[in-house]
């Protein structure tokens, strides 16, 4: 039935066999590996067939898929907006952060707020309903699985490692503020 919608009629031969090509060297790995019996790799294969078979019928009312009314455009101004700040401070006791940070969302930043606890709690990222990315943990936890459990530093010095960290992915550079 797919192949009816996206397919067009002259390649779906090609397509048939493809799929039974590899879903037989499939089942041969999964026979050779001890995983299945001769007799259930004859049965998956009869099933296949039957499906295809079922699909064929099915597909025969379905029309192709309508082209798309326009093309993609290119996204104004680059893949990322202007101005993206990592804002950093305490989970508790880091008075106004959450409203600079929203300020400066209305503004159009990309904005990240680093709220860390003093503790070796793992890093969650959240995207909130606001748009701002919000991470949150133990300013000696880590972000990543590859990282030792517990690492010796200051919110400082942990905020420049997770600015580095996230700046390939929004675009954090030398907009820090604490």
């Amino acid at each position: 039935a797919f192949w009816a919608r996206h397919t067009p009629h002259a390649r779906r031969a090609e397509a048939r066999a493809a799929l039974i090509a590899e879903q037989r060297a499939r089942l041969d790995r999964l026979l050779v590996a001890g995983a299945i019996e001769p007799r259930e790799m004859r049965r998956l294969m009869a099933s296949l067939a039957a499906g295809l078979e079922v699909g064929a019928t099915r597909a025969a009312v379905l029309p192709l898929a309508p082209a798309p009314p326009t093309s993609f455009r290119a996204m104004p101004g680059g893949l990322r907006p202007p101005g993206s700040t990592l804002i950093a401070g305490w989970q508790h006791g880091t008075p106004g952060l959450m409203d600079r940070a929203n300020r400066l969302r209305a503004d159009g930043q990309v904005v990240t707020v680093l709220r860390l606890s003093p503790t070796a709690l793992y890093h969650r990222v959240a995207f909130a309903a606001t748009g701002l990315w919000v991470q949150t943990g133990g300013v000696w936890g880590r972000a990543r699985r590859d990282e030792p459990l517990v690492r010796v530093t200051t919110l400082a010095a942990r905020t420049e490692v997770e600015a580095a960290r996230i700046a390939p992915l929004r675009g954090v550079g030398g907009q820090l503020s604490r």
